[in-house]
């Protein structure tokens, strides 16, 4: 025989909705699991542009830096034109004054280092700081004191002396003084 099976209608409709809930939790966790996959693709995805990005950046803030130092390379460098003009002006003006000494001050040097009783009786400056002086000294004494002056003064190179006499008696010399 047969066994005949009793529909429980009631029961299959508890049966049929108890598995949509796990049906429908299914679909939940399917969907949370998919946009969560998608997010960490688009992540993935960005990671260059973000690099880009940042490179980029960090370009712009070196060209920003390099501009800052490059104004202050051009302040260097005309401050290094200016000092070598300075420098050049300055060779000039020692080269103009070292060609041109001013012959009363020379004359006035030599005055001094001349003994009591002397006289300078001529005085030529030539263009090459060379001198040409007479001097009449009352002895041999005077003229070697007026020799170790002119020598210790340190403002001569040369000093050339005619033929020197060394009786008592007063003496004119002609000198030769290189200045130096």
């Amino acid at each position: 025989m047969r066994e005949k099976i009793q529909l429980n209608y009631v029961e299959r409709w508890k049966n049929f909705g108890q598995q949509g809930e796990l049906d429908k939790n299914r679909r939940t966790s399917n969907i949370i699991t998919g946009v969560v996959i998608a997010i960490s693709i688009l992540a993935i995805a960005c990671i260059p542009w973000l690099w880009q990005h940042k490179i980029v950046y960090d370009i712009d803030v070196s060209e920003r830096k390099i501009a800052s130092l490059l104004q202050v390379a051009t302040v260097l460098d005309q401050k290094e034109s200016l000092v070598d003009d300075i420098d050049q002006k300055k060779n000039f003006l020692d080269i103009v004054e070292s060609k041109s000494k001013d012959p009363k001050t020379i004359y006035e040097d030599i005055l001094n280092f001349l003994p009591e009783g002397s006289t300078l009786n001529t005085f030529s400056l030539q263009a090459d700081n060379s001198i040409q002086i007479s001097v009449s000294l009352p002895g041999p004494i005077d003229l070697v004191d007026l020799w170790i002056d002119l020598r210790d003064s340190g403002k001569y190179q040369k000093f050339d002396l005619d033929s020197v006499s060394l009786s008592d008696e007063e003496k004119t010399l002609s000198l030769a003084l290189q200045l130096k």
